[in-house]
C-alpha cells in the first residue's frame, strides 16, 4: 500500500516515476518516517495505516522535490493530493 501511495504522489508531481525503484528495498523495513538524499523523495511519513475488508489503506505525507530534467510546461507548484 506504500509503494501504491508513493507511486501516486511521485505521478502526480511530475517527478520521475523510474526513480522509485531505488527507493522500493529501503521501503521494506516498516517504520513511520523515510528520509533520503539525493533523490527527489526527500522524506515520507505514514500517517495512518489500516485494514479494511481485506484492503490496506495509508494516508502518508511526502516531500517531493522534482528534477529540472521533466517537462517545463508542467512544472507547477501542486500543494495537494487527496
Amino acid at each position: 500500500a506504500l509503494e501504491d501511495a508513493l507511486f501516486k504522489a511521485v505521478n502526480f508531481s511530475g517527478a520521475d516515476i523510474g526513480s522509485i525503484s531505488n527507493l522500493m528495498p529501503l521501503l521494506e523495513e516498516s517504520r513511520n518516517e523515510y528520509q533520503f538524499t539525493n533523490h527527489e523523495v526527500r522524506y515520507i511519513l505514514v500517517e495512518s495505516e489500516r485494514k479494511r475488508r481485506g484492503k490496506v489503506e495509508v494516508k502518508i505525507r511526502v516531500d517531493i522535490y522534482p528534477s529540472a530534467t521533466g517537462c517545463h510546461t508542467d512544472q507547477y507548484k501542486k500543494t495537494m493530493l487527496v
